[in-house]
Order: structure tokens, then sequence, then C-alpha cells
């Protein structure tokens, strides 16, 4: 079969609400714009509407799964192959790649990653050229949720952090009962003028990724401190970004983030951000723009992560450094104001479709 030119298969999961889904659905938007003629193809294998179409013949094939799912498209379409340009977008949120993921680098004619800390963790296991092309965010739906939240007169008479997870990824590399902690460190129960909203997806009892039971620690630290307000469900996109554009200040006390949409999509939104610096969220995050808190590497245990990695590590925030710069932000009004506003100049440059289609062409050669 001939290849067709101007045109890029992108295989995946089309339809889910992780990073993964998120990263296809963008670059699906970004070649479409490029003018591509553009095919996503669901590559979920417990879905019973697994795409099975024929998924050769583009100029250009990229996958949007971790690089231990590579394979098995290989071996189910070996025309993958024998022509074309295949390009991994891989995501990954420690320095060390495990053994499962090398033949799906290996297979790879060129690897794209959000951030620098990612192609940092891959350089180490291939010559494959590496791509640092970043990531794009729908402006024009952030500036109307902006224009909208900030239009509205708030009648809080308190200061509001959150915090938000997707349980469904790894609670423990999320972190948030680090904020939780440190909120009730930062101010006295009989402080009135604070409040902490944790919002989480639903709760999957005995999940892989919650091993120290997390969160049964926040709902205890919660149960006598009516200050946290709790919220456990779906949002679809523009109530979780009205969620984060009414909050007076965005928490990311992560152990480890391959790019961190919670504080990408703060900033954008004109937020403060408050944020472990460490990993994906330092390509966007610094004293510049945001409040990067300092930590120190521990080593993952052994059930803190799916399978075992030997030798990773992660970060663990400071507390104390976090209950710091919670009191900071509510104080220094001036300094919030400051800092916010350069938030929103450089993220609206760094995320903006005009940008990221540039990245896209020098990534493929095309400038």
């Amino acid at each position: 079969m001939l290849k067709q030119e101007k045109s890029i298969h992108i295989y995946g999961l089309t339809n889910s609400s992780s990073g993964l889904g998120v990263n296809l659905r963008m670059t699906g938007s970004i070649f479409r714009e490029m003018g591509y003629q553009t095919e996503l193809f669901n590559t979920d294998t417990t879905s019973s509407v697994n795409d099975r179409r024929n998924m050769s013949g583009a100029e250009y094939r990229m996958f949007h799964v971790n690089a231990d799912k590579i394979p098995r498209l290989f071996l189910e379409n070996p025309e993958m192959g024998l022509y074309g340009n295949n390009i991994g977008f891989l995501l990954w949120e420690f320095q060390i790649i495990p053994r499962q993921h090398q033949l799906g680098i290996d297979l790879l004619d060129q690897i794209w990653v959000p951030t620098n800390f990612v192609k940092e963790a891959y350089q180490s296991y291939t010559k494959t050229p590496i791509r640092v092309v970043g990531k794009s965010m729908d402006i024009p739906v952030f500036h109307q949720v902006y224009k909208a939240s900030k239009s509205i007169s708030s009648d809080k008479e308190f200061f509001e952090f959150l915090i938000s997870f997707d349980f469904h990824s790894s609670v423990e590399r999320k972190n948030p009962l680090a904020a939780v902690r440190a909120f009730k460190k930062a101010f006295a129960t009989n402080d009135r003028t604070v409040r902490l909203t944790v919002k989480t997806t639903e709760y999957v009892p005995g999940y892989w990724g919650d091993p120290n039971d997390q969160w049964s620690r926040i709902l205890y630290e919660s149960m006598n401190d009516d200050r946290i307000r709790i919220i456990i469900g779906n949002y679809d996109s523009i109530e979780f970004l009205s969620l984060i554009s009414n909050a007076d200040c965005v928490l990311s006390t992560h152990r480890s983030e391959g790019f961190g949409y919670l504080p990408a999509y703060a900033m954008l939104l004109g937020v403060p951000v408050i944020v472990t610096d460490y990993s994906g969220t330092k390509d966007f995050c610094s004293e510049y723009n945001s409040y990067p808190i300092q930590y120190e590497m521990v080593d993952v245990r052994e059930g803190e992560f799916i399978f075992p990695i030997p030798g990773a590590q992660w970060a663990s925030i400071s507390e104390d450094a976090l209950v710091e710069a919670m009191r900071r932000v509510i104080l220094g009004k001036e300094e919030r104001e400051e800092v916010v506003k350069r938030a929103i100049m450089y993220s609206y440059e760094q995320f903006s479709t005009e940008s990221m289609i540039s990245r896209y062409q020098d990534a493929l050669g095309l400038h």
C-alpha cells in the first residue's frame, strides 16, 4: 500500500480522560490545524469497541500509549514496520524506564516528549532522536472560563486552596495528603479565613495507586475540620476549569509529573500555583511565575507503583516550606498579583496552538 502524503494515524486511548487520552486528542487537533488527514485509532483492549480498522498506510504513525503497548500494535499490523515514520509521543514519571518498555522504544523512528524531564529519562535508553514538543491548550476556552469567573462578583469571605487529582492515576504519586497536612499546620483550626478543597474522581477500594491509604488518611484529617471540602466525582472539562478558576491558589504537591496539567491549567486561568520544584513542571513553573517548593529525593518503595522499578526515586515535598508558601501567597497580595500576571503571559505563549504547530514542524524537519 502506498503511503498517503500529509496524513497521520494516531493510536491510543481515544476516549480516556487520562493524560494519555488528553495528549492524543491534542495531537489530533494540532495535525488537523497543520492540514494533515488525521485518523484516530482506539487501542483500549478493555473496550468492547476496540478499533480494528486498517492501521497502515499513513505518512506518519504516532503512538500515544506507554511504550510497552507498542509491540502488540506492530504484531497485529506488520505493515507498520515497512514504511512511514513511527513516532512515539511518550510520557513517563520516573528517571528509570522499565525493561518492559525497551522493545517498544526500539521500534520507533522518533520519540516526542512534553518536557525535558521525560527526555532525560528516555535518552539513557535509546539513540533514537528525542524531541521536546511541549503541550498546547485550547486557549479560547480558557479565556472564556477566565472571563466568566472573574466577571462574577465573589462573595467568598475566605481564601480557597485547591488540590485535584485522578484517583485512577497514582494517589501516592500525586501526594494530596501533604497538602492537607500543610494546610492544617499553616492555619489554626479557628482561622475561618481559609479553606481547602480536595477534588478527586470516584474512589476505588483497594486500588494499587493508593498503597499507603492516603485517601482514608485525608478523610480522617478532614473529619473534624469543616474548612476542608471533599469533592468526589467526574467533572467535564468546563466544570473542572471553572473549579480551578474559582480557587484562589492551586496546590500541586506531586512526587513526580511527566508534565502536570493541573498547574498548567491554573496558570492559564490566572490562579497562583504552589508546586513541587521537580520533574515535568519545571519546564513551565519557576520563581518567575509560580511558587516552587523544595523537596528531597526518596526511594519508590515496593508496592508504591503498579510494578517494581528497582532504583527509582521521586520527590518528597518539604511540608514546612509548603506551609510557608501557603502563608506567603495569602499575605503577599502584590507579589501574588505580579506572579499571576507573569504566569498568564508566559503560559498563553507557551501553550498556544501556534507555538505547538511550530514545535511540531521543527520536530518533523518542516522549517
